[in-house]
């Protein structure tokens, strides 16, 4: 897009471009990536703040809008603002090449596009698994259902000293393969939703889990680190609202990592005496 001369580009084109850096290209998430940069998943309040950059696309190709085009091209330092943009899509090129490489992580092309320890937000998440919903919506109690057949647990270990007993979840690691999880306090073995994940295999529900040992650190808020699939232990489930259940993580976190997540320590690093 930026190279052309109508800052334009087809899915096509991009897919052919892709294959650069990708082992494998999917055209799907190539489109959705577009509706995405296109507002088309954007609330309301995203709508009015990237009015100015949200780019055209017309379900088959992707330009920049008139808005960009003109800052772009009609501007006392459009030369400076090119060579800026052009450094920013290099940097970040080189960027996803240093972190991810060319390996595909959604699993052939099964989404999400998710790889083990890399840090997300729920809003990641959302875009990585072609949700087609508004994105901001990928938010709650810590158990996301609406992308089925994909649930996605989010949880905080280390909860702050005021935190609602009803939220203060009993979320713990026994080793570093098996994870202790509560579900919503509102859930029910016999619903729907708890029978998905009690029974996550026989159902073809896949269980992504994501940790984070704090919400915030100096009241800036953390990501959380994917720790990839997990499958409840058969006869685990205990209680309801919430229900209490054991996972068997598909993938044994490493020491390093295992050992910080069970270190509680304060929101500056240091040890704590609790």
């Amino acid at each position: 897009m930026f190279n052309s001369e109508n800052y334009f580009a087809s899915v096509d084109e991009i897919a052919e471009k892709a294959r650069k850096y990708l082992s494998f290209v999917n055209k799907t998430s190539i489109v959705h990536a577009c509706q995405t940069l296109s507002g088309t998943y954007f609330d309301t309040s995203e709508k009015t703040r990237y009015e100015k950059a949200i780019f055209n696309f017309d379900g088959t190709s992707v330009s920049f809008n008139k808005n960009t085009v003109d800052s772009l091209e009609n501007s006392r330092f459009s030369a400076q603002k090119k060579l800026w943009v052009e450094d920013l899509i290099q940097y970040n090129l080189l960027r996803y090449q240093n972190e991810f490489g060319s390996d595909d992580y959604s699993e052939n092309g099964t989404l999400p596009f998710l790889k083990l320890y890399q840090k997300y937000t729920m809003r990641d998440a959302a875009l990585l698994c072609d949700y087609t919903k508004i994105h901001s919506s990928f938010r709650g109690q810590g158990l996301i259902t609406s992308a089925k057949p994909d649930y996605f647990l989010f949880v905080n270990l280390h909860k702050d000293a005021d935190i609602k007993d009803s939220i203060n979840y009993a979320d713990r690691f026994i080793t570093p393969d098996h994870f202790q999880w509560q579900s919503p306090n509102s859930t029910t073995q016999n619903s729907e939703v708890g029978q998905n994940l009690i029974r996550n295999i026989e159902r073809k529900i896949r269980l992504h889990l994501f940790v984070r040992k704090f919400e915030k650190v100096e009241n800036i808020t953390q990501p959380f680190i994917y720790l990839g699939q997990v499958s409840t232990f058969p006869g685990s489930a205990e209680g309801n609202k919430p229900i209490t259940m054991k996972f068997a993580l598909h993938s044994r976190v490493p020491d390093e990592l295992f050992n910080d997540f069970i270190t509680r320590t304060d929101k500056m690093g240091k040890n704590s005496d609790n």
